[in-house]
Parts: structure tokens; sequence; C-alpha cells
């Protein structure tokens, strides 16, 4: 009778998920959503901008109006 006092395995290690291709597809996931997020803010800045200059030149005119119609209901 034959007894076997010691087995040896040969360890393998295995990287959980998709190893290096996981985490370089989790960096590309993070550039695009930064990107994103940063065109996202970008137009709502620019949108901001572009109603306030509205409302601005609106107001002038208004004013400009209004001074207008002052001044001729003051010179009569």
């Amino acid at each position: 009778m034959l007894i076997v006092v010691k087995r040896r395995y040969k360890k393998q290690h295995v990287v959980g998920g998709a190893g290096i291709f996981d985490s370089i597809g989790n960096i590309f996931k993070r550039l695009v959503t930064s990107n994103a997020a940063k065109r996202l803010a970008s137009t709502a800045l620019n949108v901001g901008k572009d109603a306030a200059r509205e409302i601005g030149k609106k107001a002038i005119d208004v004013g400009k109006n209004a001074a207008i119609d002052a001044w001729e209901t003051i010179s009569r």
C-alpha cells in the first residue's frame, strides 16, 4: 500500500472581473462621463449668458423708450 504524504498544487492567480480590460473600460467610462458633465455645464452656462444678455438688451430698450416718452411729455 502506497501512502501519499503531501500533495502539491500549483497556485493560479485569477484577477476578478475582466482584469485589465475591466480597468481600462472603467477609466474610459470616467473620462466620457467627465467630458459629458463638462459639456452639459458649459451649455447651461452659455444658455444663462445668452438669456442674461437678451434680458439686458430688452431692459435697455424699455428704459430708453421710457426716457424718450418722459422727455416728450415734459417738453410739451
